[in-house]
């Protein structure tokens, strides 16, 4: 069964979605965000540099 969560009212958007992304990498599932484009264009910078010892891939 497909599962879809929402995750609001967290301090930090771009750290906490780069946990889950990461979380979820790890446990093989996938994964959709959607946000405005500058959100998403922060987020992919953040992605490439959240954590020297992961790769978060992404697109």
């Amino acid at each position: 069964m497909t599962r879809i969560d929402f995750h609001s009212n967290v301090p930090d958007t771009l750290t906490y979605v780069c946990r889950l992304v990461r979380k979820a990498y790890g446990a093989g599932q996938k994964v959709v965000v959607h946000g405005a484009p500058q959100q998403l264009a922060q987020l992919d910078a953040r992605l490439w540099s959240f954590s020297p010892l992961d790769f978060l891939p992404h697109c």
